[in-house]
């Protein structure tokens, strides 16, 4: 009976171990129900309440230290973080071998920039499960991320400078390896897809990084975060529609916040601008955003805005380089990406390793007797260099504060936004024509002026076809006219298929002459003309303001003087006016052997349906800088001389009388300058109407070398 007895307690005892243990499993579970529906309504510290009652009943509930750790970590806060910690290794140790565990294990150690330790768990991940996309993937990260940290640094030792290029190309090799198995494992999974892309950017592999771009569009055909980064890679290769498309595109996809982020001016406008730009609605803000935009077009001759793409270009850069999606990084709000974003890539970018010492430095900061000098990253533009510093070794650089404000980054960066920075040319240097003009003015009809525009075109950076018997350029050209605000009044385009006359420049390169003129409304303005090469996109510009003058109709005025090298009446349809044949000196430069045509006009109303006019013409040539009388010979349309005149030291005069009946007298004329100095002189027009004393003069400065 004993024996009956000790084998019942047993029995009973193993039955109430067992009703006790899943009262407390079916406990736990519960609490761990609980805590998932928290997590998932985004109730963090309810869902640790929950998960932690689940371990309480549960001691071995792997997966509640698991979610523990992840609710621990969406506070977002440095204990959140110590806490999560401890609970994914209370995990790992009860399941060493958890491909998740060990997958958000690595993550929240490259969180806490413990990179090495983070790189052990995703290499024992891909022991475990080689072909696992994600690990593949984070590993690509960590890769990228010393390839960038290693790509522009540099060590200074004394009198050389080592460089830590063979490292980052190592790791730019392992980075691509990772990213491209990631994508083979899963081609749906599109965080490599981004990286990878970035990766071929930074190395110049542009056809590499649309092939990817392409494949990866194929699974996400509304992703935004693709078509921003297409957008990106054709406007670096300079196919501007292309790009243009893409980034449409992309705002088709984008969330309103991010579409806000990209149309906002807020982040190129200056501080005072700022104020007044956030005070508008919506509206405003967008017919602000227009005017800005189109006012900083830099080539009218196309329908897009190529500055409006750099901007573009820029907020995509930044969003990836210097942004992490992961960690909740906004790239575009760093110190660097409002730098960029603003002042464009730097010309130079070098970067130097932190370092402890004794010795201070400028900007060191002391730690138990020893020394801390951060990295530094410097950029370095046209006319200024800004550095920043990675104050708490995170690899995240913001600007270097100093005691010295010449080199404090933040206070370099307040002063250079209080004026609009223009760091943006659309064409490199050897890709830009200098572009010598002439331009006079003539009255029109309906109390509008015509202007006369002649230009030369370097022809070495011409490109030249043969079209039948005729050599001819394949040109587009614009001619745009401005108010004072900047805001288009007129505007012309066209493409020109023409063979140009070849003339030489003072130092003796041929030019391509071309002309182009307008009837416009008197007064100022800013005249704009564009002209570019189709083949080799070699760009030509002239922007100048000017006045448009108002010919009087109720008196004797005289137009501008065309100064030309040769006139002839033989009418031409590219450089004719009228029945004449003009090729204009652009430069206003002569040989003193060298003859010097002008034309110029005679309006004078009076005469219009009444007698004719009497006019006296006196031509007067003067010495700028020499008191020496010139020689003159002179050939005039008028007829001719009855009188010449050298009394004023450095100064010749000629006069000329005739009648007309015209209301408009068009009138050239040639003279020579026989043992003239070199210098500058001025040619002087005066006209007057003899029967109505009434006069009108104009002049123009040459040159003699």
């Amino acid at each position: 009976m004993p024996g009956t007895a000790k084998g019942q307690f047993l029995l009973f005892y193993a039955i109430f171990s067992f009703l006790l243990s899943t009262l407390h499993a079916q406990s736990s579970r519960d609490y761990f129900a609980k805590g998932l529906h928290y997590a998932k309504q985004n109730e963090y510290k309810s869902a640790i309440a929950a998960f932690e009652s689940a371990i309480a009943s549960d001691r071995n509930f792997a997966n509640a230290y698991h979610q523990l750790a992840l609710s621990y970590l969406q506070l977002g806060t440095i204990f959140g973080r110590r806490k999560a910690t401890f609970a994914l290794e209370k995990a790992l140790s009860l399941e060493g071998n958890n491909i998740l565990f060990n997958l958000d294990m690595a993550k929240l150690s490259h969180l806490k920039k413990m990179d090495g330790e983070a790189k052990s768990r995703l290499e024992k991940v891909l022991r475990l499960t080689p072909t696992h996309a994600e690990a593949h993937y984070l590993l690509g990260r960590l890769y990228m991320e010393n390839m960038l940290w290693y790509k522009d640094m540099v060590n200074p030792q004394e009198d050389v400078i080592f460089t830590f290029e063979k490292y980052a190309n190592e790791d730019m090799a392992l980075a691509r390896d990772h990213f491209e198995k990631a994508i083979s494992y899963n081609p749906e999974f599109v965080l490599p897809y981004y990286q990878l892309a970035f990766l071929f950017y930074e190395y110049g592999d542009y056809i590499a990084m649309k092939s990817l771009l392409h494949k990866a569009i194929s699974f996400h055909s509304k992703d935004s975060d693709l078509y921003l980064l297409l957008g990106l890679v054709y406007h670096t290769e300079r196919k501007f529609q292309v790009a243009h498309n893409y980034f449409l595109k992309a705002m088709q996809f984008m969330s309103k916040e991010e579409l806000h982020q990209m149309q906002s001016l807020y982040p190129v406008l200056t501080p005072n601008d700022q104020l007044k730009y956030s005070t508008l609605d919506s509206p405003q803000q967008k017919q602000l955003s227009e005017n800005y935009w189109q006012k900083r077009d830099p080539l009218l001759l196309t329908d897009i805005n190529e500055r409006l793409l750099e901007h573009y270009s820029r907020l995509t850069y930044v969003k990836l380089r210097f942004g992490n999606q992961e960690e909740g990084i906004n790239g575009r709000a760093t110190d660097q990406g409002t730098m960029y974003i603003r002042f464009g890539a730097p010309q130079k970018t070098t970067r130097t390793r932190g370092s402890m010492g004794t010795d201070a430095g400028s900007g060191a900061e002391m730690t138990d007797n020893r020394y801390f000098t951060p990295a530094r990253e410097r950029w370095q533009y046209a006319d200024f260099t800004i550095a920043f510093e990675d104050e708490y070794m995170g690899k995240n650089f913001n600007f270097m504060r100093t005691f010295n404000p010449e080199n404090d980054g933040k206070i370099i960066f307040e002063q250079k936004i209080k004026s609009e920075p223009n760091t943006y040319e659309l064409f490199e240097e050897n890709s830009q024509m200098q572009i010598p003009y002439s331009m006079t003015q003539f009255k029109a009809d309906s109390g509008k002026t015509r202007f006369e525009l002649f230009y030369g075109m370097p022809a070495k950076k011409l490109t030249f076809y043969r079209n039948d018997s005729e050599i001819i350029t394949k040109l587009q050209r614009g001619l745009f006219l401005f108010d004072k605000t900047k805001n288009l009044i007129t505007q012309k385009k066209e493409i020109r298929r023409n063979t140009l006359l070849s003339i030489q420049d003072p130092q003796g390169e041929y030019l391509k002459l071309d002309r182009i003129q307008s009837t416009v409304i008197p007064g100022n303005c800013t005249i704009k003309l564009e002209v570019l090469d189709e083949f080799t996109q070699n760009y030509g510009g002239l922007e100048f303001p000017v006045h448009i003058r108002k010919f009087d109709n109720d008196s004797l005025t005289l137009s501008d003087i065309l100064v030309a090298n040769q006139i002839e009446q033989k009418a031409s349809a590219l450089y004719g006016i009228h029945d004449l044949e003009i090729v204009p000196n652009l430069y206003h430069v002569f040989h003193p052997q060298d003859m010097i045509y002008y034309y110029f006009e005679i309006y004078n109303p009076k005469t219009k349906g009444k007698q004719e006019a009497n006019y006296q013409v006196e031509t007067t040539v003067r010495c700028l800088e020499y008191q020496q009388n010139p020689v003159l010979n002179f050939v005039s349309s008028l007829g001719d001389i009855i009188g010449i005149s050298n009394e004023k030291p450095g100064e010749i005069s000629t006069i000329q009388r005739y009648s007309s009946g015209a209301s408009v007298e068009r009138n050239y004329s040639a003279l020579q300058l026989a043992d003239a100095k070199p210098g500058k002189y001025q040619l002087t027009i005066r006209v007057t109407d003899t029967i109505r004393s009434s006069n009108s003069e104009r002049k123009v400065e040459f040159v003699i070398q």
